[in-house]
């Protein structure tokens, strides 16, 4: 699944570092080429770099993510989550793959990425999707990834949960448990609707419409925005292993200030 970002969550990453003294320099002179517009689609809006570099943070902070970890990218996009990775991560110990259903962006972080840092992988996953693969071979409901059991130490999704319906997502969280190594932590971004219980203020989206155990703001493109229950999201990491390492990280959507973030942050880990 490709990064797709509300335009409202795009613009808030994109201003979390604004008036600090953050030197990007290094990284725009190793990195002088960013996606072409016609690729926009699949990254999101905002600063390229710097939204990159503020979910790295997000890596740290929350999910503990460390140089010598094997990590795996849910829907990669065009590589944003990437790019400040292979200066952190260790090209020795630390690995790098990640999937997404559109062959042009797979094909550009192949280009751009690979071509500079080795043990960065990327694969395109021909899965369907309405709005960016609507001839995909296989569907999101039972997709198996494509990598072994175990394989992995750290696993993120940054705004794919937020836009696959219920069966989707219940099937890759399965597939975050199996290849996830025992003790391997994941870093997920979900509307979490019992985040509205918690906000005093009026929330930035109105789920208004029943879709399975979920809820979407929009029935006729429900893939739009797509909230879930906590209760759904713990027995669905419970089935695949996997349990909530620390409380769930209120974003900005349902009016909570706990996070800088638009969206809330689910960090999880698999039992040992």
């Amino acid at each position: 699944m490709s990064f797709v970002t509300d335009a409202s969550y795009a613009r808030l990453i994109a201003t979390l570092y604004a008036g600090e003294a953050i030197d990007l320099r290094r990284r725009e002179q190793a990195w002088p080429a960013v996606p072409p517009r016609a690729l926009g689609r699949f990254v999101g809006g905002g600063d390229f770099l710097r939204v990159g570099d503020a979910f790295l943070t997000y890596f740290k902070q929350y999910g503990d993510l460390k140089p010598t970890d094997r990590v795996l990218d849910i829907g990669c996009g065009v590589g944003r989550m990437a790019v400040p990775l292979v200066d952190f991560l260790d090209s020795n110990h630390g690995s790098y793959d990640g999937f997404d259903i559109s062959p042009p962006a797979i094909r550009w972080c192949k280009r751009h990425i690979s071509r500079r840092a080795q043990n960065f992988r990327f694969v395109h996953a021909d899965v369907r999707n309405h709005m960016y693969n609507r001839r995909g071979h296989w569907s999101a409901d039972d997709y198996r990834w494509p990598y072994i059991d175990g394989a992995f130490t750290f696993a993120f999704a940054t705004s794919l949960f937020t836009h696959i319906g219920p069966k989707a997502t219940d099937n890759y969280i399965a597939e975050l448990g199996r290849t996830l190594a025992p003790g391997g932590r994941a870093f997920l971004t979900f509307f979490v609707l019992d985040s509205l219980s918690t906000s005093t203020r009026t929330p930035e989206i109105d789920f208004a419409y029943d879709y399975g155990v979920a809820k979407t703001r929009d029935i006729e493109v429900p893939e739009e925005a797509i909230g879930y229950t906590e209760e759904f999201l713990s027995s669905s990491l419970e089935r695949a292993g996997l349990h909530l390492a620390r409380p769930i990280a209120r974003g900005r959507w349902s009016g909570s200030d706990e996070t800088d973030s638009f969206q809330d942050f689910v960090i999880a880990t698999k039992s040992s």
